[in-house]
């Protein structure tokens, strides 16, 4: 995980990937699973957009009190363990 060699806590670190992570981790799942669920192109989009701001959330370092409302949510204290 190429991101994982930045130290300090930046989120826009998350999309920092090589070819194969970025083939096998992200772009995969994502595009088979549109397909295989046929939905909808605006519901791809906005799946797209909330993948990638919940990508940036975890990695950014912060614990938001507002991320604690969701059930089953670890944010970013959980990405660190």
């Amino acid at each position: 995980k190429q991101h994982h060699e930045f130290k300090a806590p930046f989120g826009w670190a998350s999309e920092f990937a090589g070819v194969p992570e970025l083939l096998l981790v992200d772009v995969t799942p994502l595009i088979a699973g549109m397909y295989l669920m046929q939905c909808h192109l605006f519901t791809a989009y906005v799946w797209t957009f909330l993948r990638v701001v919940y990508t940036i959330e975890i990695h950014s370092g912060y614990d938001l009190w507002v991320w604690r409302l969701i059930p089953f949510y670890g944010g970013a204290p959980m990405h660190d363990h």
